[in-house]
């Protein structure tokens, strides 16, 4: 039987990482981390906080962003 997973706060999540429980927050906030929400708590699975830690946003980059200014190629037109 697999273990089910450690949910922890974000000022526990910020306890073990050293990091700023407003960065934790932010990061919730911009739907960067899974977590889920229990009443008014924001409850993070920790490894896969930490694979977010290791990984960075270069899973987000590959997606397609929406409302996002991109350059355009300019081509010349022959006639």
């Amino acid at each position: 039987m697999s273990k089910p997973p450690m949910m922890l706060t974000i000022n526990a999540i910020a306890a073990e990482t050293g990091l700023a429980a407003s960065f934790i927050r932010r990061l919730c906030w911009d739907n960067r981390i899974v977590y889920v929400r229990a009443g008014s708590k924001y409850l993070i699975n920790y490894d896969r906080f930490i694979e977010y830690l290791n990984a960075g946003d270069a899973v987000a980059e590959t997606e397609p962003q929406h409302g996002v200014i991109r350059p355009i190629e300019l081509r010349a037109v022959g006639r």
